[in-house]
């Protein structure tokens, strides 16, 4: 357990700077958690955290300060800090996790702004159960362009629905949530391009091709169970070629956010697609280059890749592996794509204001992995897909967009149920307070070929065309 008084000292060491104090501030109080939640409803306690908060900005706050504080408001921080969680009258656990969680929301009030430049300085990395992971939105700042497109229409405040555990900070972060699946969450803070993103970004969806062009998929039985691998068109260099066209003529119209479905190239197809991104397109900011099966040294995986026109220095292209198998059935029989992970892990891609995280298909309709995105707080979620039905990927996009302030952006390739109806290509959930959050493609399902869709970010219905939807 972190004690109580291995956080006084922590305060009062030069070794640990605000934002290091701040993790281990929530390590406290989190280490307490079933004590921090029945002071919660404690008048005393509720009481003293307030007093407490309202001591702590004042010493924080009458003179200038860096991340490292000075020997002076050191020495006041853990005296104030101290007196709060050694009072008598009250559950002492209690008290210690209220005034060790109040100091890490005072921490976050007078030095939040700098917790992602700082952390960010470590670069790319996995991050642990007991680090701090920043949380970035468009939405902290009061007078953002996106609070002003939204006004009163923009859904509550994550910590005012329930967000206010006692890992948690106020908006800028919280420690580290459970990561599902054995997986490791790898955050990459050099994607300081999303902050360009803004209320009237295009938006575009590309659909190179439909399931029916797709080659049938290799299938084997091991174990009494069949597994199906080696999705892809049946003309991939057409089928590329069409990409690369329409994601061209997307990026001169001005589209700044692309996504492709799932498995809609082969791996070779999707390469040339990043790297014209990467080193001609003059306005995206984010694309899904859809998803690919690839098979290497015995390891077969579903991949998405993510490139960017407009890098910061350590820029890379992101590869992000299918978690969930798709599980298909076919007269009675199920089929499971044959994807096994061994070292799985869930790539969460950060600017200051806007983070990103990419879901293929199954994972983001998985239980696990759809709370798990909520814990994230992303405020882009981009989810290419292939699948004959949508109503869960609605559903589960709408519980994000509400719950964690998300726009999630679905592309799906163009899937048919028994030669009939055709599932949705295309949708997109807003922080929107009242129904419909989720903008769903007017069409039944059907696309010309090649197709698309395009909407803006934060307005709008979904279009055929390029030009303003």
């Amino acid at each position: 357990m972190s004690s109580f008084e291995e956080l006084c000292s922590a305060i009062l060491s030069p070794e640990h700077d605000a934002v290091e104090i701040t993790r281990r501030a929530l390590l406290c109080s989190r280490e307490r958690t079933v004590a921090f939640d029945l002071a919660q409803s404690n008048d005393e306690a509720t009481r003293a955290g307030s007093t407490l908060l309202r001591d702590l900005l004042h010493i924080l706050t009458v003179q200038p300060l860096s991340l490292d504080l000075s020997d002076q408001a050191r020495e006041e921080l853990g005296e104030a800090v101290r007196s709060v969680g050694s009072a008598g009258g009250t559950d002492r656990d209690g008290l210690e996790a209220i005034s060790a969680h109040t100091l890490a929301l005072a921490l976050e009030e007078v030095f939040g702004t700098r917790f992602f430049f700082h952390l960010a300085a470590l670069g790319e990395r996995f991050l642990g159960e007991n680090d701090l992971l920043i949380q970035s939105s468009p939405f902290v700042e009061k007078y953002s362009p996106f609070r002003s497109a939204y006004r009163k229409r923009l859904t509550p405040d994550p910590y005012n629905l329930g967000a206010r555990g006692a890992d948690r900070l106020r908006s800028r972060g919280r420690l580290m949530p459970n990561v599902p699946h054995g997986a490791q969450l790898r955050w990459i803070p050099s994607w300081t391009a999303l902050d360009d993103l803004r209320p009237g970004s295009l938006i575009t969806i590309v659909i190179p091709g439909q399931y029916e062009d797709l080659a049938p998929p290799t299938q084997e039985s091991r174990a009494e169970r069949r597994w199906f691998f080696g999705v892809w068109p049946k003309d991939p260099a057409a089928c590329a070629e069409t990409a690369m066209r329409i994601v061209q003529d997307a990026d001169a119209a001005g589209a700044q956010i692309v996504v492709l479905p799932e498995v809609c190239l082969t791996r070779e197809g999707v390469d040339g697609l990043a790297d014209w991104i990467e080193q001609k397109a003059n306005h995206i900011l984010v694309a899904v280059c859809g998803s690919c099966h690839e098979e290497s040294a015995g390891v077969r995986r579903n991949v998405a890749y993510i490139a960017s026109s407009s890098k910061a220095p350590e820029y890379n292209r992101v590869a992000q592996a299918k978690i969930v198998p798709y599980v298909r059935r076919t007269d009675g029989v199920e089929y499971i794509e044959d994807i096994r992970c061994s070292e799985p892990e869930i790539c969460l891609l950060s600017g200051r204001e806007w983070s990103l995280l990419t879901l293929i298909c199954m994972d983001f309709v998985d239980d696990r992995l759809a709370t798990l995105a909520q814990n994230l707080r992303p405020t882009l979620v981009l989810v290419p897909a292939c699948t004959e039905t949508t109503g869960v990927f609605a559903t589960t996009a709408q519980q994000l967009s509400v719950r964690a302030q998300a726009h999630v952006v679905i592309a799906n390739q163009n899937v048919s149920i028994d030669g009939g109806t055709k599932a949705a290509v295309a949708m997109i959930s807003r922080p929107l307070r009242e129904h419909p959050a989720v903008t769903i493609d007017d069409s039944d399902g059907s696309v010309e070929i090649p197709g698309i869709r395009t909407t803006r970010l934060a307005t709008g219905e979904w279009t055929k065309s390029l030009s303003d939807p």
